[in-house]
């Protein structure tokens, strides 16, 4: 019996909402193939059969979905994290001021190893996993490069030493000691190697500061002896004022017999300014100078002894030149009158002429 023919939509909406694409292409492949045509309609019972086997097996994967076979699964290992336990350090010195920018090294009691810098206020923080009894804290061990203005006290200051002897003293740095006679006087651009230094601390509860107090130079002894050039005679009782940004108060007082100005001036302060009063007699007659702290060049080298004979009235010229005419002039003149005995032309050595001088000035 012929059955009642059925729009073609009717299929084509069936293949859209079941996904049944492969149908559609098994459909087009079988008009494709040479054989009698067939009317659409009679692929109708096969689309329906085709749609139901779809629907359940869509039903079947829902139900596999909502009820998932049972499956042993091992719990996974939860550790406990562990809580690092800090301990806080502060560097000061004997007055009680923090000591900012010391590079340490902080080793616990089984080798490990941490690497700090104290900030501006002279602290810094160590962590641990466990609780420690006591670190070693290694200090120093760098190669320090003299910039103007450095001494062996202000390096001493720097990298906290009680005593600047270490420094001077120790056999890496003997090479470049004895290039200079004074330790005091330093070149811009020599090398010193600045000592490790080793200090335990017992460790307190977590969260206490450790004060860790340092003991380190804090001024230096400044001496300036007055002297009358024409007859050598010292100004004796002679008054003066010193003045510094960074002075707490002027510092005052008298020459001494021999002429000699002695202060002690923080080590902190660069330049200053000296007021003396030569004639007593006199008050509003002062001489003012500009005093720069620690800049003096060792005597062996040629800055250095310009300035020496700069200081003594018989260079004009400026410092850190090379030897020129007017360095040469003054150092003959100067050697001349050390030795106003020897023969016209002679002369003596700069250096041991300077030296014998400011030894006698100083004596």
């Amino acid at each position: 019996k012929k059955k009642e023919k059925k729009p073609y939509w009717e299929f084509a909406q069936i293949i859209t909402h079941m996904n049944l694409r492969w149908a559609l292409y098994d459909l087009i492949r079988t008009v494709k193939e040479p054989k009698p045509f067939r009317p659409l309609w009679e692929y109708e019972g096969y689309f329906e059969e085709m749609a139901l086997k779809e629907a359940r097996s869509l039903e079947k994967t829902f139900e596999e979905m909502a009820n998932p076979p049972h499956q042993q699964v091992q719990a996974a290992s939860v550790t406990k994290a562990v809580e690092p336990k800090t301990y806080q350090f502060q560097f000061i010195d004997q007055d009680g001021i923090p000591i900012q920018g010391i590079h340490v090294i902080a080793e616990d009691d089984g080798g490990r190893e941490s690497t700090r810098k104290s900030d501006d206020n002279g602290s810094f923080n160590v962590q641990y996993d466990e609780m420690k009894e006591s670190i070693t804290l290694r200090l120093n061990c760098v190669l320090h490069t003299v910039k103007q203005g450095d001494c062996m006290l202000t390096l001493a200051r720097k990298y906290s030493l009680e005593d600047y002897k270490k420094i001077a003293d120790h056999d890496e740095n003997e090479s470049v000691k004895n290039t200079h006679s004074d330790p005091m006087c330093l070149m811009p651009g020599d090398q010193f190697f600045v000592p490790e230094t080793e200090q335990k601390v017992s460790l307190n509860q977590e969260g206490e500061v450790h004060i860790i107090q340092i003991n380190r130079p804090a001024t230096f002894v400044f001496k300036i002896v007055l002297t009358n050039f024409e007859t050598l005679e010292p100004f004796s009782d002679v008054n003066y004022e010193i003045t510094a940004e960074g002075l707490n108060e002027t510092i005052s007082g008298s020459t001494t017999g021999k002429g000699e100005i002695i202060a002690e001036i923080p080590l902190d302060i660069t330049r200053g300014q000296l007021t003396i009063w030569p004639d007593a007699e006199q008050p509003e007659w002062s001489i003012v100078s500009e005093v720069i702290f620690g800049h003096m060049d060792p005597i062996e080298t040629d800055s250095g002894r310009q300035e020496r004979l700069k200081q003594y009235g018989y260079y004009q010229g400026k410092v850190d030149n090379p030897p020129d005419r007017l360095t040469l002039s003054a150092q003959d003149e100067f050697t001349m009158d050390m030795h106003q005995e020897q023969e016209e032309g002679e002369t003596g050595d700069i250096i041991s002429d300077l030296n014998s001088f400011i030894s006698q000035l100083t004596a």
